[in-house]
């Protein structure tokens, strides 16, 4: 059994595995903006058309707190895929932000 550096795991350069990170990014949030321009319908389908998981009534939740509070936590997903949602639901006329995800589950 060889007991290298290489070969337990560590090659002097920093892997996901080492920060304890998923692969891919790492977990960010796709946060729903308060907007003017926003009609629930269009708010809900957009989300439940682009966003894997969101039914309708987490969307109408979702359009609900974004007008009281001024955002609202869609999903937590990792970046790439948030960075998608972010681009397609512009494309939709939706204001979306995203954020990094630094609480510990």
């Amino acid at each position: 059994m060889c007991h290298c550096l290489r070969c337990s795991g560590f090659d002097g350069g920093s892997t996901d595995k080492q920060r304890n990170s998923p692969p891919g990014g790492g977990n960010h949030r796709l946060l729903l903006l308060d907007s003017p321009k926003h009609r629930e319908q269009l708010v809900v389908k957009s989300l439940t058309t682009v966003v894997p998981n969101v039914d309708e009534p987490h969307a109408r939740n979702c359009f609900a707190t974004s007008k009281e509070l001024g955002m609202a936590i869609v999903t937590c997903c990792l970046k790439e895929h948030a960075e998608f949602y972010m681009q397609q639901l512009y494309r939709c006329g939706v204001r979306v932000a995203i954020e990094p995800d630094n609480s510990t589950a």
